[in-house]
């Protein structure tokens, strides 16, 4: 059966198994799932918990390490573990209720951890509030195990959940209410929640602070103050409201409860504190508060309290020390009737005897028969104590006795004699020791007869031939002879033999007396460079150079082989001439001037070995470059060589461009050679920047430019201005990583501060470039324009390619002009990331975005909107702009810069506006005319007649034509209209009144478009006045009904008044009742006539209505009536047809009506009515009358009432 490779099939698996390793195996390999693809965790850990009852206690533990996986590991995001965090609480008290407590302290721990998000869940789920009590168990049961567990990890991880909870039970700053997502506290509690109670949340939240602030100053374990430490910092930095509480606990802390413990273990303490003290330091951020002054005082309290500690230490170590030693010796004194020394009469004698030692004499058969004789009188064990008798005198000061000198050390046991020892030589200082030992090599090799051995001295192995020695006298054999302490242990038959080789070996170098070496044969030059080279390549070759070279310290090879290597290259060949200088000789000149290319071959073969296994050859390759550093200082202060014939750069450029190749992202080996190297040339570090530029070894390449600009002066000239380059790279990982690096310099105070700033000024002045020719390319196109075919050039595929080159190099070219967005992009990037810590900058680029050319200034205004929105956007640990500066910069920003001050501005007002926002843009209205698009934000914040006073100034952004800019107006329309209420235009006295607000009605809106068409003007009015009709929930048929009548009762109507009638007409077919019975008729009375656009469009509204609007139309003067059928022709034909409709039988009103038609002939209107009678309801019954059409426009014949079908009235303002 194939092993289930699925989460789901190893939990079953691991379930069903019978085996326990079975079982263990698959759990296993469940949980390495989990880590390597977090994604199965969520659909199986809700079924992980029933499991908890009835598992094997294996089942069980792997469910805790689950929970320890989720919740205490970054393994699933925040969201992912919140939404898991319900499935705990009971299963975490049941863990933490369990008598035994070895998961107690991982439930506490996953506790800490999903506290926040449980709290935010009951808060804001009101089903999950069954969940609360178990929680409050769940702390309850933490306190107990606080108190009552002697389990120190239980007990830290208590500390951690008290943290959490307190945490969560304050108030981010005050009364607030936290606006971050990720920051549960007690303002997120509903009033009326049915569970959780503010009250007794915070009195808890107290509780628990003051059993951490206790614990610090009556707890006498110091893990646990340490934690308490560590915890009260955390809460004063993320709760400022309980700084005050924390500071003031940690400034007045001592260690008195810790006074039982080890200086070590308090030291820790006194360390983690100091570490608090410099986090709130007041000169690194204004965290402390007022609390300032108490923590310089308490840092140097601190200071004096660690420092007489550290006296106190010492004094007791010394003391300790001396106890140990007076209790030795009076051990040694107890134990004085006990000592065992052996003396022989041999000693006595040799002590006493005058004589020395047997020296060769011309006959080495007497020599070694004296020797023979003399030796058997030595016994084994006589010889070991004279050899201690010899140590002993050598120890001895002057010519004080040893108190030691005839103590039995083996009658002690050996435990006392190691202390005896380690007393004694903890009692002596480093150089007491150091003075003995040198007393004592001396003394062993000195020429006191008292030290010498009694055996011969073998002839030193590097003695020059020549004949053998003699015995020499009595006077002379006891100078410039050394006792050698390999004999002390020969026997009889060793000392023989001995004798008896250095007579051969005498014999020897006496027939090599008269022995004459051969002179060597000469070498030719090539050949000599051959033997050099194959000499070299075997050292190279072997990789024992590598390892045995280097000491076990990591340290400079030692090997005599290395060195002799790096020195034959710098001095035994090398082309300074030191040596040449010494001798004054033309001939040592010329010969090291010859053989200069054999040290650049050892060179070579050197770098080849390095480069084989840099990593490993670090040390080798310092030690050479050390080497040839010495040798170019000593040869430039003797006045040999200059400064480019300098062997050191050059070899370490080619070490380094050798070992660029090979390393990888995280492969520091590079930068620990160069940390060993004396100086870093230009050539070095130019050719650290292909490093910045691979993706690969980025990391790399800036970490070292950065250390050298920190660190090396010498070299910060040549790393910062590269660094500084690559933030105008074109590639965009770069340039970012590049702009992080020289940043960091920034704000500081450091030595770079000022040329970063003026690096990132000098980019805005490029900016500023425009190009010298753009008037007479202009000229050009003009010529071309008009098709004067003789002006133009043609250009050949160089050309071609000459201007591509031109235009690719344009941001290269510091006298051109930028014209494409990318190149903007890379000189902008550093002043916009400098913003950020030096807000002056601003000032920077508003004074020289003027200058900018139109294309540049595009750019700008849109890679500024990511800089602005960078409070909202910026991580936990990152900094933000500082937008009080940029408000005060638009408040006062010139009329050149509107438009970047409009793109700063919306970009700013675009999560909301401020009170301050929208006085800054009523001021700036008021001072001058500016962009009607800072209004657009801040309309729906102001009042009913601000927003009267500034919307006719914002219609006009509608002149750009813009699509853009059309939809802007309908949102501004939608956000200061007040939607219309159900029932709107209903006569009802029964409707409730509704207070006045501050936004305008739908019939206000209209009327002020068309007050205000003149200041818009007409086209612009025009279009605002569509866009309202495209709000089709706002601007209903009964909206515009009212909207008309309004105007209608204007002294004077507006031009695009007829516009809008003929619109609502189209757009509701519904008011063409009301507008050709009623609407034309109040018009007629109103002499629309005699405004000619007005006259145009009533034209068309008659048009537009006909039929129904006839009964209007003929109210009007014969005159203005053939007007508008000459306007309309194709009304007459309808118009006659009403009126002998109209007529009835009537014919002598039938007449009347034709002529105003302009018909004479009755025959043509007897064709069209051939019967005529009087129409039912005409005004004269039966008779022959003045049609209606004779009567004056003042008096109709018919009054103007609202007809029953027209929208009713009552809403119009």
């Amino acid at each position: 059966m194939a092993e289930p490779t699925d989460a789901l099939g190893l939990l079953s698996a691991a379930l069903s198994a019978s085996d326990p390793k079975v079982e263990a195996r698959h759990l296993r390999q469940l949980y390495d799932l989990f880590q390597s693809q977090p994604g199965n965790i969520a659909p199986l850990f809700p079924s992980l918990f029933p499991l908890m009852g009835r598992a094997s206690e294996q089942t069980k533990k792997w469910i805790v390490d689950v929970m320890d996986l989720i919740f205490c590991k970054p393994t699933l995001s925040p969201a992912g573990r919140a939404a898991l965090s319900i499935h705990l609480p009971s299963h975490l008290l049941g863990l933490l209720q369990d008598h035994d407590l070895r998961y107690a302290k991982v439930a506490i721990s996953v506790f800490a951890s999903a506290y926040q998000p449980l709290f935010r869940h009951c808060c804001q789920d009101r089903s999950a509030a069954k969940l609360w009590p178990t929680i409050e168990a769940i702390k309850r049961r933490i306190v107990e195990l606080f108190d009552s567990s002697h389990q120190m990890g239980i007990k830290l991880a208590a500390l951690k959940a008290f943290q959490r909870v307190i945490i969560v039970q304050t108030r981010p700053n005050g009364d607030t209410v936290s606006t971050s997502s990720n920051d549960a506290n007690i303002g997120m509690v509903p009033p009326d929640h049915p569970t959780i109670r503010i009250a007794s949340l915070e009195t808890e939240a107290n509780e628990r602070l003051t059993q951490v602030v206790t614990l610090i100053f009556t707890n006498s374990v110091s893990d646990l103050v340490i934690a308490s430490m560590n915890s009260l910092s955390t809460l004063a930095k993320l709760r400022p409201s309980l700084s005050p509480i924390v500071l003031e606990a940690l400034v007045s802390w001592k260690p008195q409860a810790l006074s039982n413990l080890p200086f070590s273990l308090i030291k820790n303490v006194e360390k983690t504190l100091r570490i608090i003290y410099l986090h709130f330091h007041p000169n690194r951020n204004s965290l402390a508060g007022g609390y300032g002054p108490q923590i310089l005082e308490a840092l140097s309290e601190q200071k004096g309290r660690m420092e007489a500690a550290n006296r106190e230490e010492e004094a007791r170590k010394e003391e300790e020390a001396r106890v140990r030693r007076e209790r030795i010796s009076e051990e040694l004194e107890g134990s004085s009737s006990r000592k065992k020394v052996r003396f022989t009469g041999l000693e006595a004698e040799t002590e006493s005897s005058s004589s020395t030692p047997l020296r060769l004499n011309d006959s080495g058969a007497e020599a070694m028969a004296a020797a023979a004789a003399a030796i058997p009188t030595i016994t084994t064990e006589e010889k070991d104590i004279e050899s201690a008798n010899a140590f002993r005198r050598a120890t001895q000061v002057g010519n004080q006795p040893n108190p030691l000198a005839s103590f039995d050390v083996t009658t002690l046991p050996l435990h006392l004699v190691v202390e005896l020892i380690i007393a004694n030589l903890q009692a002596r200082s480093d150089s007491e020791l150091q003075s003995a030992i040198e007393r004592t090599r001396g003394n062993l090799n000195g020429h006191d007869a008292s030290n010498r051995s009694l055996l011969p001295t073998p002839l030193h192995p590097g003695a020059p031939p020549g004949a053998p020695p003699t015995m020499p006298k009595q006077e002379d054999s006891a100078e410039g002879q050394a006792q050698d302490p390999l004999q002390a242990d020969l026997g009889e038959e060793e000392v023989v033999g001995q004798l008896a080789d250095e007579l051969e070996q005498a014999s020897s170098l006496q027939a090599l007396q008269n022995f004459t070496l051969v002179a060597p044969s000469h070498l030719g030059l090539d050949d000599a460079k051959a033997l050099i080279r194959e000499s070299i390549g075997r050292l190279c070759e072997g990789e024992e150079l590598s390892v045995s070279t280097v000491e076990a310290d990591g340290g400079v090879p030692s090997s005599l082989w290395a060195i002799l290597l790096i020195r034959l290259a710098t001095r035994g060949f090398g082309s300074q001439g030191l040596e040449a200088k010494d001798e004054g000789a033309n001939g040592t000149l010329a010969l090291l001037s010859s053989t200069s290319p054999q040290a650049d071959s050892i060179r070579q073969l050197m770098l080849e070995f390095v480069k084989a296994d840099f990593p490993r050859r670090i040390a080798f390759a310092s030690q050479w470059m050390a080497e040839e550093f010495h040798c170019h200082v000593l040869a430039r202060k003797q006045g040999i060589g200059n400064d480019t014939d300098d062997a050191y750069s050059e070899w370490l450029t080619k070490i380094v461009e050798a070992v660029i190749p090979t390393i990888d992202g995280k492969d520091k080996s590079l930068q620990t050679f160069l940390n060993q190297v004396p100086k870093i040339p230009d050539s070095v570090v130019n050719s650290l920047k292909q490093l910045c530029t691979d993706k690969s070894k980025m990391a790399v390449g800036f970490t070292m430019l950065r250390d050298m600009a920190a660190t090396r002066p010498p070299a910060r000239a040549a790393s910062s201005d590269i660094l500084l380059s690559l933030t105008r790279s074109e590639d965009r990982m770069t340039r970012n990583a590049a702009i992080i690096t020289v940043r960091a310099w920034v704000e500081n105070g450091g030595a770079l501060e000022d040329k970063v700033l003026d690096y990132g000024r000098n980019g805005l002045k490029r900016l500023t470039v425009k190009n010298p020719l753009s008037d007479e390319g202009k000229e050009l196109a003009t010529k071309a324009k008009k098709g004067d075919e003789g002006q133009e050039e043609k250009m050949d595929d160089e050309e071609l390619e000459e201007g591509e080159t031109k235009k690719s190099s344009a941001a290269d070219d510091p006298t051109k002009e930028l014209s494409d967005e990318d190149d903007v992009v890379r000189f902008v990037a550093l002043p916009f990331a400098l913003c950020i810590k030096v807000p002056d900058m601003l000032d920077d680029i508003f004074r020289e975005f003027p200058e900018m050319p139109p294309a540049v200034q595009a750019a700008v205004q849109k890679h500024i909107q990511a800089l602005i929105r960078s409070p909202r956007t910026a991580k936990l640990n990152s900094q933000k702009l500082d937008t009080n500066k940029l408000i005060d910069i638009l408040s006062n920003y010139r009329p050149e810069t509107s438009k970047l001050a409009l793109t700063a501005f919306q970009v700013l007002t675009e999560a909301g506006t401020t009170p301050r926002l929208v006085q800054l843009v009523k001021s700036l209205a008021e001072e001058h005319e500016i962009d009607p698009r800072f209004f657009v934000p801040i309309l729906p914040d102001l009042d009913k007649n601000e927003i009267i006073k500034y919307l006719p100034r914002v219609v006009t952004i509608l002149n750009s034509e813009s699509p853009e800019d059309r939809e802007t107006l309908k949102s501004v329309f939608t956000s200061i209209v007040e939607a219309p209420a159900q029932g709107f235009g209903s006569i009802s006295t029964n409707l409730p009144r509704v207070r006045q607000t501050e936004l305008l009605t739908p019939v206000e809106l209209m009327g002020l478009l068309h007050r205000s068409e003149k200041e818009i003007g007409l086209k612009t009015a025009a279009e605002a006045i569509r866009t309202c009709f495209g709000m089709t929930n706002v601007f209903r048929s009964e909206v515009l009904a009212a909207v008309l009548n309004q105007i209608v009762e204007e002294p004077v109507l507006p031009v695009l008044f007829m516009r809008t009638a003929i619109m609502a007409v189209k757009t509701y077919k519904s008011l063409s009742s009301y507008v050709s019975r009623t609407f034309l008729s109040r018009l007629i009375l109103k002499k629309v006539w005699q405004t000619p656009l007005l006259w145009d469009g009533f034209a068309l509204c008659v048009k537009q209505t006909a039929p129904a609007s006839f009964a209007a139309l003929i109210q009007l003067p014969k005159e203005q009536l053939l007007d508008v059928l000459a306007k309309q022709p194709s009304l007459k034909e309808g118009l006659r047809d009403y009126l002998t409709k109209k007529a009835g039988g009537n014919r002598a009103r039938l007449l009347g009506y034709l002529e105003m038609l302009g018909e004479d002939s009755p025959a043509d209107a007897s064709s069209h009515s051939p019967t005529l009678g009087d129409a039912p309801g005409s005004p004269h019954q039966g008779g022959v009358a003045t049609p209606a059409l004779e009567q004056s426009p003042s008096t109709p014949s018919t009054p103007v009432v609202h007809p029953p079908s027209a929208p009713p009235l009552a809403g119009q303002e």
